[in-house]
């Protein structure tokens, strides 16, 4: 009886190192999952901080757009600004040639206006 107890302890005892090895097996196994999936987390991670990188590059390039954008607007606004002034000096100019050097344009040959208009400059 005694025999069959050690015996059937053995079978036991090798059944368990069986499984025991096949947990190992398993193990190693689930092991290189987790290894290969921190390499894929890895992969992601350095995936998006290059989409991150452009992103900031194209924000980036939108904000000095705008405020290329806003100078132009700026200059263009004081361009215009100044052709006005521009327009209205030579009405002014024209106003006081015609009312101012019309007679004397007629008495100095037609030049009166011209002198009148060096004047005003």
């Amino acid at each position: 009886a005694h025999r069959l107890a050690l015996d059937a302890s053995v079978l036991d005892k090798t059944s368990v190192e069986d499984q025991l090895a096949a947990l190992h097996v398993a193990l190693a196994a689930k092991r290189q999952e987790a290894q290969e999936a921190e390499r894929a987390v890895e992969a992601a991670r350095a995936s998006l901080a290059e989409v991150d990188a452009r992103v900031q590059g194209r924000e980036d390039t939108h904000a000095s757009i705008l405020e290329e954008n806003r100078h132009a607007a700026t200059t263009l606004a004081s361009l215009q600004r100044a052709r006005h002034q521009v327009v209205r000096e030579l009405q002014d100019l024209e106003l006081s040639m015609v009312h101012g050097g019309g007679m004397a344009s007629l008495a100095m040959g037609g030049q009166g206006a011209w002198a009148d208009a060096s004047g005003v400059l």
